[in-house]
């Protein structure tokens, strides 16, 4: 015989979970519930999901949580940028340096074809 979950957790003395047992539509879970399912989601749950990315991308970022930025370089550059900050000017410059030589080639060839 095979007990539920709630059977066992009152067998342990505890309470019985009252969470959910499917993801509501209309919320992310719900849009995943459906990809899983291999359904196409209904529109409640595509227009959850978008708003919770959206708001997602929007929240700014927890400098704690990100990797510190290596100043001086061209990826220091685009750390800055990810963070939503302009680059130091070691990181600007280390940037245009390492852009030069393609910017040069990009004018030559529409040079060229002009």
């Amino acid at each position: 015989m095979s007990a539920t979950y709630d059977e066992v957790l009152i067998s342990l003395g505890l309470e019985p979970s009252t969470l959910p047992r499917h993801a509501k539509c209309g919320t992310p879970s719900g849009y995943n519930r459906h990809y899983q399912r291999g359904e196409k989601p209904c529109q409640d749950c595509v227009d959850g999901r978008a708003a919770y990315r959206k708001a997602y991308r929007a929240a700014p970022k927890d400098p704690s949580r990100l990797p510190p930025i290596t100043h001086g370089t061209s990826s220091g550059a685009h750390q800055h940028w990810y963070r939503g900050e302009s680059p130091c000017d070691a990181c600007r410059d280390a940037y245009n340096t390492a852009c030069r030589p393609a910017k040069r080639a990009d004018a030559r060839r529409r040079r060229a074809a002009a």
